[in-house]
């Protein structure tokens, strides 16, 4: 509505200044006028991503209420993962609706559902189980971090793409070179900014030791089940 009303009132204000005569006047309103619709532009695609954001939070919150209420999770159930021939998978309902990995999956991508389930599928070492739990205590005072990764990996719940073969992919590629040194200064970049416990499992399954710790799924944290 805006951008429309610059429009009009551009095209008001071109016009009194084209009846002047003035080249230098006319170029200064018609930078003006570029400047101001390109400000609105920038502006409106902030606030839409603001509002994708907020809606995306509000919808990570929704569902630990509804995980809460009803066991209801929007995240895999991990039903693809389930062996009959395993040991002890049926039996304890590890996989698939109402089961313990449907309980505490909070995983977007498809490289920390699977090693989320390649935890619950075989047993750990001492040295791991507490690491991962060291893990889950420092990420335990990060909640709203927390929300926030969950929110901003929303986006990629249910796709199917194996992001790091195609980031192997896209660094391999010679007719990338440019973007590829960006990318791996980028990468290197970002996992200095991580909480240390974060560094050695993927993003979402970071949300995983978190939410079994703030009570989703505890018997994972306190038995080391898998972990």
């Amino acid at each position: 509505m805006m951008r429309l009303a610059l429009i009009l009132l551009g095209a008001y204000v071109l016009f009194q200044i084209f009846q002047q005569n003035s080249v230098w006047l006319l170029l200064g309103a018609v930078f003006l006028l570029v400047v101001g619709f390109a400000f609105l532009v920038l502006r409106q695609s902030r606030l839409e991503k603001i509002r994708a954001y907020k809606r995306a939070l509000l919808k990570v919150n929704e569902n630990e209420v509804l995980v809460l209420e009803s066991r209801q999770n929007m995240y895999a159930d991990g039903a693809e993962y389930e062996d009959p021939k395993h040991a002890y998978v049926s039996d304890l309902d590890i996989f698939g609706p109402q089961s313990l990995f449907a309980l505490i999956n909070r995983c977007a991508t498809k490289e920390g559902e699977g090693l989320l389930a390649s935890w619950l599928l075989r047993p750990s070492k001492k040295e791991d189980i507490v690491a991962r739990q060291c893990a889950t205590k420092e990420l335990a005072g990060k909640k709203e971090w927390i929300q926030q990764l969950q929110a901003k990996l929303l986006f990629n719940l249910g796709q199917k793409v194996n992001i790091k073969s195609f980031l192997t992919r896209y660094m391999r590629d010679d007719s990338l070179r440019f973007g590829s040194s960006f990318m791996r200064f980028y990468c290197e970049g970002c996992a200095l900014h991580l909480p240390a416990g974060c560094r050695n499992f993927p993003l979402d399954v970071a949300v995983v030791e978190f939410s079994a710790c703030s009570g989703r799924g505890s018997s994972v944290v306190d038995h080391g089940f898998g972990r």
